[in-house]
């Protein structure tokens, strides 16, 4: 055998190793472009799934803030606790209920342009936000008029309560599938 035998099959399988190679990264490129190409359908796939992970979250948080809201409610309608209003409160409660209906307005604008669930979602919480805040409010000057309504404070934080439990619950409802059907398709490839 001469060395230029051995170096032209050298040459060969080294040609051939770097066309096997280039078809490779050639059959990786177009894998990785095309998962990519997937991912832009979804990068906005990847933002769907976790935009679909933010609403599960969002949900959980809901159904935990409603059972919190709806603790304190029942237990001032239990143990009867008029609404207090000082001037801080009153200023706090009037800047958060202008503040949260504004973001709420804007949140559910830019969720239907973008097709967002999760921003329609955290414009509902900006509304219940606003909701309560402007509900502080109008208890305590219902209160201050007639003593006999104490129980109009406790009574919108329970309908609040319930409002945001049955909001988070169909949010979970609607999302858990969703997130479970793309983690397995996930699997799936």
């Amino acid at each position: 055998m001469k060395e230029g035998d051995g170096g032209e099959d050298e040459d060969n399988c080294s040609k051939e190793d770097r066309e096997g190679e280039k078809s490779n990264d050639f059959s990786l490129r177009r894998h990785n472009e095309g998962s990519s190409a997937g991912d832009r359908e979804g990068e906005g796939g990847r933002t769907k799934r976790e935009k679909k992970r933010a609403c599960v979250v969002l949900g959980v948080v809901f159904v935990l803030s409603s059972l919190c809201i709806l603790g304190k409610a029942i237990h001032d309608l239990a143990t009867r606790v008029p609404p207090e209003v000082d001037d801080f409160l009153f200023s706090v409660s009037i800047v958060s209920g202008l503040t949260c209906a504004v973001l709420a307005v804007a949140k559910f604008m830019l969720g239907r342009v973008l097709t967002s669930r999760a921003l329609i979602t955290d414009g509902f919480n900006s509304m219940v936000g606003a909701i309560m805040g402007f509900s502080i409010l109008i208890s305590a000057e219902v209160f201050k008029h007639h003593a006999d309504v104490w129980f109009l404070d406790g009574t919108i934080g329970v309908l609040i309560g319930l409002i945001i439990l049955a909001y988070g619950v169909k949010l979970l409802k609607d999302m858990v599938p969703r997130v479970r059907q793309t983690r397995n398709y996930e699997r799936f490839e």
